[in-house]
C-alpha cells in the first residue's frame, strides 16, 4: 500500500510561523492605529487639518520644504486664533494670550524642543534651559552684558565693523557705468554681524570682512544643518539622543576645522587667553560675563550661543529691512532725504538714530513684515491643570508653538489691515498713540516677552540704528535681479542666498 504524505499537517506546521508573523503585525497596527486615535481625540475639539492632528508628517513636509511660515500663516486665516497644527501641538496668534504665557508669573515652561539650541551636549545656555528659576539666575548673569553695563561703549566696536564693510565695499564692489560689480548682501550682511560681534564682544573682529569669505565655512554648515533642525522639531526624542554617547561625536565640538565646532575652537580660546591670571581686563562682553561670576562651562555655551543664535538674527533683521527699502522707491527716498537733512555725527549715534523718525518707522515695518525669527517653533508646554485658550480646553502637556505664532501675526489682516502684506513704514507714523501702542506690543513678540525675552534686543535695535543710515547716506543701492531679489527659505533661522545688488557712490560722498 503506498503511503501518502499528510499534506494537511505539513502544510499545518509550515505555515505556523507566518500566522504568527501576520498576528504580530495585526497587533501592532491595532496599537499604533488605538494611539493614533487617542492622540488625536485629545484634541479632537481644537480647530484645525485632520492631517495635523493625525501625524507630524505635514509640518515636516512644510519644514523641509522651507515655507513653513506661509502655511501658519494660511492656517490662522482659515481657523481663527488657535488651531492645531500636530497631534499635540497647537498655534495661538491671540496676541494678549501669548504675552499671558511668556509673562514672569506664568507657569508654562519650555519644552524639550529647546535642547536643539544647545551647543554642548552636558550644559544648558539661557536659550536651551527649560528650568525656570535655574533660567531667571542665569539671565541676572548675563543682561549687564547685553545692554553694555560695565563696557566699553557697543557703538564703538559696531563703527568699526561699520567702517571695514565700508572700506570693503569701496575698495571691491562699486558700480560705476558698465563696470559691474556685484554685491551679495545676504553674505556681507552675515559677515558684518560676525565681525560685529567679535568687535562687541571680544574686542577684536573675527576676520570675514578682511577675507571677504565665509571663514571656516560657518555659514555654509549652518544652511545645511538648520533645515535639519525645524525638519525634526517634532520628533524631540531624536535630540535627546543626538545629546548621548555615542551619537554625540556627530555633533559640533569645538577644535573642529570648520562650523560652529570651529567657532566653539575660536571663542574657547578667547576664553582662555583671558581668564589667564596675567590677563589684562578689557571693557566688552565677554568680561562683563566673567565678572558677572559666570563659570567656565558657562561662559562656553553662552559665547557659542552668541554665534548661533545673534549673529544670523542681526543680518537678517538687516538685510530684510534693507531689501524692502530698495524695493519700496518712495519709502528709499523718504528716509534717505530724511538721513540727509539731519544733522547727524559721522559716525551717526545710536541716539541721534532714535530720534529720526520715518527711520524707526522703517525699522519696525522691516522687523514686521519680515520677523527675524519667523519660523521657529519655540514651543512652551501647557501647565498642569490645563488651560483654556479661544475657547478651547487644553489638557497639560499640550505644546503651543509660540514662535510660530509670530509671523502670522505680524501678517494679519485683522491686526494691521488689508495691507498687512505691504511693507509701509508710514503706518507706524499715521496711526494715534493708542494704535501705536497696540501694533508695538504684537510686533514686539518677534523677541518673545517676559520670562522668555531675548537679551539682545537692545543690540539688534542698535545695529539696524546705525547700519541703514550709514549704508544710505553713502550709496544708491538697487536690486540685481528684481525678479527673484533672494533665494530664502525659512529654518528656524532665514536661510538667505543670491541677494545680489548693484552699489553706486552717491554724488558728494568720499
Amino acid at each position: 500500500m503506498t503511503i501518502l504524505p499528510d499534506f494537511h499537517k505539513a502544510g499545518s506546521r509550515s505555515g505556523t510561523p507566518t500566522r504568527i508573523i501576520l498576528f504580530l503585525v495585526a497587533i501592532l497596527s491595532l496599537v499604533f492605529v488605538a494611539h493614533r486615535t487617542r492622540r488625536w481625540y485629545r484634541l479632537r475639539h481644537v480647530p484645525g487639518p485632520l492631517a495635523c492632528g493625525l501625524s507630524s508628517l505635514p509640518m515636516t513636509y512644510w519644514s523641509f520644504e522651507g515655507r513653513i511660515h506661509e502655511h501658519w500663516k494660511a492656517l490662522a486665516e482659515k481657523y481663527g486664533p488657535l488651531v492645531r497644527i500636530g497631534p499635540n501641538e497647537v498655534m495661538c496668534t491671540d496676541g494678549e494670550v501669548l504675552r499671558r504665557i511668556l509673562s514672569v508669573r506664568s507657569t508654562y515652561k519650555k519644552d524639550d524642543w529647546y535642547i536643539a539650541a544647545r551647543t554642548h551636549s552636558d550644559y544648558d545656555n539661557i536659550l536651551s534651559m527649560r528650568d525656570k528659576d535655574l533660567r531667571r539666575e542665569r539671565k541676572k548673569k548675563l543682561m549687564p552684558a547685553y545692554i553694555g553695563k560695565g563696557t566699553e561703549d557697543f557703538e564703538i566696536g559696531i563703527d568699526r565693523s561699520i567702517a571695514a564693510w565700508m572700506d570693503l565695499i569701496d575698495r571691491k564692489y562699486l558700480a560705476t557705468g558698465a563696470d559691474f560689480r556685484p554685491l551679495d548682501l545676504a553674505l556681507h550682511t552675515h559677515y558684518y554681524s560676525l565681525d560685529a560681534l567679535g568687535e562687541v564682544a571680544y574686542s577684536r573682529p573675527l576676520g570675514y570682512l578682511a577675507a571677504d569669505s565665509d571663514v571656516n565655512n560657518v555659514i555654509a554648515i549652518s544652511k545645511k544643518a538648520l533645515p535639519l533642525m525645524i525638519g525634526f522639531g517634532n520628533y524631540t526624542p531624536l535630540y535627546r539622543l543626538l545629546h548621548k554617547w555615542p551619537f554625540s561625536y556627530v555633533l559640533p565640538r569645538s577644535g573642529d576645522q570648520a562650523g560652529l565646532g570651529a567657532i566653539l575652537g575660536i571663542s574657547s580660546a578667547l576664553i582662555e587667553e583671558r581668564l589667564r591670571p596675567d590677563a589684562k581686563p578689557q571693557r566688552d562682553m565677554l568680561q562683563c560675563l566673567i565678572s558677572s561670576g559666570l563659570t567656565r562651562e558657562e561662559l562656553d555655551v553662552e559665547v557659542g550661543l552668541q554665534f548661533f543664535a545673534g549673529t544670523d538674527s542681526i543680518a537678517s533683521a538687516i538685510r530684510m529691512t534693507l531689501l524692502f527699502l530698495i524695493s519700496t522707491p518712495s519709502a528709499y527716498r523718504k528716509l534717505q532725504s530724511e538721513i540727509d537733512t539731519a544733522k547727524l555725527s559721522t559716525p551717526i549715534r545710536n541716539a541721534e538714530a532714535q530720534a529720526l523718525p520715518y527711520l524707526q518707522a522703517v525699522i519696525h515695518e522691516g522687523l514686521r513684515v519680515f520677523p527675524p525669527i519667523g519660523s521657529a517653533l519655540a514651543y512652551k508646554n501647557v501647565p498642569a491643570g490645563g488651560d483654556t485658550i479661544a475657547g478651547c480646553a487644553l489638557p497639560a502637556g499640550t505644546r503651543v508653538a509660540t514662535g510660530a505664532a509670530i509671523f502670522a501675526m505680524c501678517r494679519s489682516k485683522d491686526l494691521w489691515g488689508p495691507d498687512a502684506d505691504v511693507f509701509r513704514p508710514e503706518r507706524w507714523l499715521e496711526a494715534g498713540e493708542e494704535e501705536v501702542a497696540a501694533m508695538g506690543k504684537v510686533a514686539a513678540l518677534n523677541f518673545s516677552g517676559g520670562q522668555f525675552e531675548c537679551p539682545g534686543r537692545v543690540l539688534t535695535f542698535m545695529h539696524l540704528n546705525k547700519v541703514i543710515p550709514e549704508l544710505l547716506r553713502r550709496y544708491d543701492l538697487t536690486v540685481v535681479n528684481p525678479v527673484r531679489p533672494a533665494r530664502i527659505r525659512g529654518a528656524m533661522m532665514w536661510l538667505m542666498e543670491d541677494m545680489w545688488i548693484r552699489v553706486e557712490k552717491r554724488q558728494g560722498c568720499q
